[in-house]
């Protein structure tokens, strides 16, 4: 069943890993050589400036119903169905036949399953759609 592969040369000679101290202070004021012990270096933190003040200014002064009409806020129906169906799409067909094949419309489709695709667009087979169900 498994494999035998037969590797021919030497062994490459590894040296051991060499232990090295990583300091995670800020850089040392100046360099020192290397002792048998370490002492600790104390440093510290340059002061940072302190953030410029930003002077507050006056609100805009409102205008008054005379100045500009009121526009009225426009809210777009959402299409909510009652139940969804997944479908699978089993040949290439534009989205928008294919919307049609399941009584809906692109828009629709695309609300549904979180889309902005065209109408012209060339479906994948195999692609899974939620439609609105019946």
């Amino acid at each position: 069943m498994g494999q035998t592969i037969t590797v021919t040369g030497k062994v490459a000679a590894v040296p051991p890993p060499r232990n090295h101290t990583i300091s995670t202070h800020g850089p040392k004021a100046q360099t020192q050589p290397p002792t048998a012990k370490s002492t600790p270096v104390r440093t510290t933190e340059p002061k940072k400036a302190p953030a410029p003040k930003v002077k507050k200014q006056a609100p805009a002064p409102k205008p008054g119903p005379s100045v500009s009409p009121q526009k009225k806020e426009t809210r777009q129906k959402v299409f909510v169905p009652k139940t969804i169906s997944s479908v699978f799409v089993t040949e290439e067909v534009s989205f928008g036949d294919f919307a049609k094949r399941h009584g809906t419309t692109p828009e629709q489709l695309n609300a549904l399953n979180g889309w902005n695709f065209r109408s012209s667009l060339v479906l994948a087979k195999g692609s899974e759609i939620y439609v609105p169900g019946r």
